[in-house]
């Protein structure tokens, strides 16, 4: 551990990253947790984060809660999906894209598909639409962020990040878990620096990391009106119901700006 000078804390190593010490100090860091154990199913009402709800015009049903007979460790557990083509559910923070990523930001998650077959799954801080519709998700032509992706049809999840572009994905050359149907998946991701061409950024799934260093994304900086927002989404891409569970979620950051704010 260390002391902070800037900003009047301490900082404490804990699973190989920076972070402050004991209680939060709202004006130096922030910490949001959800664990999903009840709530409402309509957009600004969902979970202990009022999530927004953002979805296509139709085929998705609406998010329940603590619908899987057996649950992860912790006790509540989202339900987001769809029951036909074109369906694409997600939740995001916010009732527009305003957050703007910064060195130290954090994101853990734990969520798992019930199919390997007609589905893409992602979770991570993105420029997630308000309405979106095929294409306008995470990995279109318009990417911006950093997120875990699953894809039907692929041997193992990948980790991606934009540059207002196509996003970049990768396996880590098939080290990242295997998709499996009913598989719990610990993902995190974690921002390192920032920069233009000088970007790092960790991603971690089961415990394994993956670095990412020396490459240009955009966190929310760069193109006025893509700024970024925590989310998660389900994609159906078949004539069937699918589902994608979210059994926690915790997006975590320290405020750089002197003095706090």
């Amino acid at each position: 551990m260390y002391y902070d000078a800037d900003n009047n804390l301490f900082r404490c190593g804990l699973n190989g990253y920076w972070q402050n010490c004991a209680v939060n100090d709202i004006q130096s860091s922030y910490d949001f947790e959800d664990d999903f154990l009840s709530g409402g199913i309509a957009d600004g009402t969902i979970g202990n984060m009022n999530w927004g709800y953002s979805h296509s015009v139709t085929n998705c049903a609406n998010p329940s809660y603590n619908t899987l007979a057996a649950n992860h460790d912790h006790p509540g557990v989202l339900d987001l999906g769809g029951s036909s083509s074109g369906a694409i559910c997600m939740i995001r923070q916010g009732s527009a894209n305003d957050t703007i990523l910064a060195a130290g930001d954090t994101m853990k998650a734990t969520v798992q598909v019930d199919s390997t077959t007609s589905n893409r799954m992602q979770v991570g801080i993105s420029n997630w639409p308000t309405t979106p519709a095929t294409g306008q998700e995470p990995n279109s032509t318009s990417s911006s962020g950093v997120w875990w992706e699953e894809v039907a049809g692929t041997a193992n999840w990948e980790y991606c990040y934009g540059n207002f572009n196509t996003a970049t994905c990768s396996t880590g050359g098939a080290t990242t878990p295997a998709v499996s149907a009913g598989a719990w998946v610990q993902l995190e991701i974690h921002v390192i620096s920032t920069g233009s061409g000088t970007s790092a950024v960790d991603f971690i799934a089961n415990g394994v990391l993956h670095q990412v260093s020396g490459v240009t994304i955009d966190f929310g900086t760069t193109t006025a009106g893509h700024q970024l927002t925590p989310g998660a989404s389900c994609n159906i891409t078949a004539a069937a119901t699918r589902n994608c569970y979210i059994d926690y979620y915790q997006w975590t950051g320290a405020i750089t700006t002197a003095g706090g704010r």
